[in-house]
């Protein structure tokens, strides 16, 4: 709870596609793209929700790290 995933609107379900305009296309990518960010830092990240994209910004804490990395993360390619 108040996590900057929460307070930007992350919601179980969303399928994470861009971090900072950088396709999240697998797990690898997802994970050098986070690694790439301190705590501070503040982030764009577009989302699929409901059929479309939703784009959230949020400043990453120590926790928030974690939180982002327990989304429940999906390939592009089980929507295409």
């Amino acid at each position: 709870p108040g996590s900057a995933a929460e307070k930007a609107g992350l919601l179980a379900g969303d399928v994470l596609l861009t971090i900072d305009g950088e396709s999240v296309s697998d797990l690898r990518t997802y994970s050098a793209l986070l690694k790439a960010r301190a705590p501070g830092d503040e982030v764009t990240v577009t989302v699929l929700r409901a059929g479309g994209n939703k784009s959230l910004r949020a400043v990453l804490g120590l926790a928030d790290i974690t939180t982002f990395k327990r989304l429940k993360l999906k390939t592009l390619e089980r929507f295409c």
